[in-house]
């Protein structure tokens, strides 16, 4: 989370400062109320802790040459992902690719959802400059070792029924949805 404060050294002020909140663990704990989170951090192409199990999800979803809703939302939570590339379209974030990506361990003893879910961050980054085509910005990533979001853009934006649950979405959200009655319902 981001807020922005008025800083002061020695009661002179020197201007509006960003504070950022850090996700990782503690983030997770202060929200969810428990420490049992796989999280992988991304920054860039690098992968911080739990890489074996950031590896074998990107694979898994790599070697299919073609991947749809269903394949998805068995590992992810496609719900979550589809905001997040909502909220980088929206927002045309410029570095739309780190983040982190989040597995919350007590589900498995629980029996709930167990599925992967992404963190957005860097949203500081927003309304930078205009890129000439978000979408296909989305899909693009290095090409080796291959970065889950883009790749998971890439292949299931030829998925119809992904079409139609993303466009969907787009609509809800950027058309009629955001009233003050939808926001009520949605955020309290």
């Amino acid at each position: 989370y981001t807020a922005p404060a008025a800083f002061y050294l020695t009661g002179a002020p020197q201007g509006t400062r960003l504070l950022i909140e850090h996700v990782g663990i503690e983030f997770l704990n202060a929200r969810f109320g428990h420490k049992n989170f796989t999280f992988i951090r991304m920054k860039g192409g690098t992968r911080e802790g739990h890489g074996s199990r950031w590896q074998t999800l990107t694979e898994h979803f790599n070697r299919k040459e073609i991947i749809n809703v269903a394949d998805t939302m068995a590992v992810i939570d496609l719900e979550n992902l589809m905001r997040q590339y909502a909220a980088f379209l929206f927002c045309a974030v410029g570095d739309a690719f780190q983040g982190g990506i989040v597995k919350d361990d007590s589900s498995w003893s629980n029996g709930t959802n167990n599925r992967w879910f992404f963190v957005n961050w860097d949203m500081e980054d927003s309304f930078g400059k205009p890129l000439p085509n978000y979408f296909k910005t989305l899909g693009y990533g290095p090409p080796a070792p291959p970065v889950l979001r883009p790749l998971l853009w890439h292949k299931l934006s030829n998925d119809p029924a992904f079409q139609r649950r993303f466009s969907i979405l787009m609509n809800n959200i950027l058309d009629n949805a955001l009233t003050n009655n939808w926001i009520d319902k949605t955020i309290t």
